[in-house]
């Protein structure tokens, strides 16, 4: 629920991992970190084996943490990340609301959202815009060590590069199915979004996949992501 890619259930809580186009590679981050309750374990298992490429890297959010500039940090923690989704009703860019709550009742959907405190309107032409403010970094419950924990560099239009800001001068900034502030409101230098992408893809570990391989992460220690591929490529993903 408020999941943000595009997957397959394929039997219980057990879904494919994200299909976005092999060609595209995934920024890494940690799973749902911007809901109420993020999970705290990932199950990643793989059924088909890429042919070339398809890794799934994964970084040390302790290290993420520690080698972004100290007052770039700084202005993340102390206001923390909003993220503004608009989703639309069946037809238009991104998913559903209904794909994102996996119900067609809106009333489950509003009850949902007020449990976690998120802000929400409907608008006329049956889009959801809700609004969420979250923490950038946290506390580890076991370790006490504080890690980089959030999606903004993920949610960010600018992540999408030229296509990113193709659609927000076709939309318009408000109507984009995702985007990131600071959590007051205030707009994410670009700049500094760039820099956060960058720190993790060389914080990243990166091993082949191999038929029957099982990957478990601590959802709230290592963030994750995804090269391109070639061929067929199927991971299936659990979480607690």
């Amino acid at each position: 629920v408020e999941g943000q890619s595009q997957r397959t259930r394929v039997m219980a809580n057990i879904y494919t991992s994200t299909e976005y186009p092999p060609d595209q590679k995934i920024t890494l981050h940690n799973e749902l970190s911007y809901v109420q309750t993020p999970p705290r374990r990932l199950f990643f298992f793989c059924e088909i084996a890429p042919g070339t490429g398809g890794e799934t890297p994964i970084a040390d959010c302790r290290r993420v943490y520690e080698r972004i500039e100290p007052a770039m940090r700084s202005r993340f923690v102390e206001r923390g990340i909003r993220y503004v989704k608009n989703m639309h009703g069946g037809k238009g860019f991104g998913k559903s609301w209904q794909d994102h709550f996996e119900t067609s009742d809106r009333s489950a959907v509003e009850e949902h959202l007020a449990a976690s405190g998120e802000e929400f309107r409907w608008k006329p032409d049956d889009t959801l815009w809700t609004s969420q403010k979250r923490p950038a970094a946290i506390e580890h419950p076991e370790t006490g060590e504080t890690v980089w924990f959030n999606q903004a560099d993920l949610w960010h239009y600018t992540n999408l590069g030229s296509k990113g800001e193709a659609l927000r001068r076709m939309v318009g900034e408000e109507e984009l199915p995702t985007n990131a502030y600071y959590g007051d409101g205030t707009p994410i230098d670009a700049a500094d979004l760039a820099a956060i992408r960058e720190i993790s893809w060389q914080e990243a570990t990166v091993f082949p996949w191999v038929r029957g391989d099982l990957l478990i992460l601590d959802n709230w220690l290592a963030s994750h992501g995804r090269k391109a591929f070639s061929g067929e490529r199927r991971i299936l993903v659990a979480m607690t």
